[in-house]
């Protein structure tokens, strides 16, 4: 008996092909194994699928439909899980830009505040110079003799005069001394502030880089 061998093509095409087919071709197979027995009538003989050709495209047909409407329904799906993903991203930015417009608000009413809070201790402080200022002119002008200026002068002050040497000069110098106090001061406190304004900025910032 004749031995067929099948090529790996064949072997790995046939191993693709569809049920439906296999069974369509192993049935016109077997009717042409009935068709060359003996004892088989050929005047009745029929084939189990009259139009092999017609019954297969028919199969390829309705299988490419089938496929058709899958791809079809996972490019919808992926389309939707994708608007899906989008619009949760969008939201989640959206939030995140919300959160950071607050925290910046936030920021500035706290800069806003020391700032304010600066300006009125600056108000007060020079409004108290000024006020000892003249009750020390007042006190000189009334009665130098009684008055002991170096005991009640801030230690940043050096009052080295006696009470004979209370003159215009000396005054002079009292005023150069209180307005290198004021300068200090307020020197140091706009350092302060500026310190803090760039760490707060800087924290702002780390913050946000982490997110």
């Amino acid at each position: 008996m004749t031995q067929v061998a099948f090529s790996h093509q064949f072997s790995q095409r046939w191993i693709d092909t569809p049920a439906e087919i296999k069974n369509a071709l192993l049935q016109r197979l077997d009717d042409i194994v009935r068709l060359l027995d003996e004892d088989t009538d050929l005047d009745s003989f029929e084939f189990s699928i009259a139009d092999l050709d017609g019954y297969l495209d028919d199969l390829y047909a309705q299988m490419a439909t089938e496929i058709a409407e899958k791809q079809a329904e996972a490019q919808a799906e992926a389309e939707r899980a994708a608007a899906e993903q989008a619009a949760a991203e969008e939201q989640a930015q959206a939030e995140q830009q919300a959160e950071q417009v607050e925290a910046f608000d936030v920021d500035i009413d706290e800069a806003e505040e020391v700032t304010e809070q600066a300006s009125v201790q600056t108000t007060e402080t020079e409004s108290a110079s000024s006020d000892s200022q003249h009750s020390d002119e007042h006190s000189e002008a009334a009665s130098p003799a009684q008055q002991p200026v170096a005991a009640s002068v801030p230690p940043a002050f050096n009052f080295e005069r006696t009470e004979g040497e209370l003159d215009a000069e000396f005054i002079k110098d009292l005023e150069c001394s209180i307005d290198d106090y004021l300068s200090d001061q307020l020197s140091s406190m706009s350092e302060d502030l500026k310190s803090w304004l760039r760490e707060a900025i800087e924290n702002r910032l780390k913050k946000q880089s982490k997110k």
